[in-house]
């Protein structure tokens, strides 16, 4: 059996005998798959999704980051209006996967621009509705609390760090719908952004 394909096990049958089950799809992981999660194991598919708009490494990962993600991606327009509303913005919000404060990035770099971006905290984000700009005015949500600040840098993620994008000067100053983006934020007190991370939200 074999030849020219018969006796050939299907997808599913693999799956089945993989006997392991995709908590985010409820379906099952092919024998061959490997996305291991902070708290459990992916299927191909549902890994693709994630890390097309995830920077954080899968291992750091937990199953309901990945669904929460996933459901983003398949949200409606009138869901990301509502959304929208529900934090008080009017034309753009992206959600916030993290922040870390711009003094604790890479050091070589920091060096050179500590004068100019000390006090900003650096956001990686997905743009769910509408587009951000250098020089916006955005406000954070964040457990109940609202903080301000001003876009002092605003990209694309076209590279692996923030650092890396600027040294190869490929800041685009803009970000649309459905785009991961770095906001590099002044905000008042910058400690405020720190506390900034997923599930939190930057918006106009």
């Amino acid at each position: 059996m074999g030849l020219f394909g018969f006796g050939k096990k299907s997808d599913d049958e693999s799956e089945k005998k993989a006997g392991k089950t995709c908590p985010v799809c409820n379906k099952g992981i092919g024998k061959f798959s490997y996305n291991p999660v902070k708290d459990g194991e992916l299927c191909d598919n549902c890994a693709e999704q994630v890390k097309e708009w995830w920077s954080k490494p899968l291992t750091d990962t937990t199953v309901d980051e990945c669904g929460k993600i996933i459901y983003k991606q398949d949200m409606s327009d009138e869901e990301k209006q509502a959304e929208l509303e529900s934090v008080g913005g009017t034309k753009a919000y992206a959600d916030i996967y993290s922040s870390i404060a711009f003094r604790y990035l890479d050091e070589s770099f920091t060096e050179r621009t500590m004068e100019e971006y000390g006090d900003a905290v650096l956001l990686d984000c997905v743009v769910m509705l509408g587009e951000f700009g250098s020089g916006d005015r955005v406000r954070f949500y964040h457990e109940g609390e609202f903080f301000e600040g001003v876009i002092t840098e605003c990209s694309t993620k076209d590279y692996d760090s923030f650092e890396e994008q600027c040294d190869m000067k490929m800041l685009t100053g803009e970000a649309s719908e459905g785009q991961p983006c770095w906001l590099l934020v002044k905000t008042e007190p910058a400690e405020a952004g720190e506390k900034l991370d997923y599930d939190d939200k930057v918006f106009v």
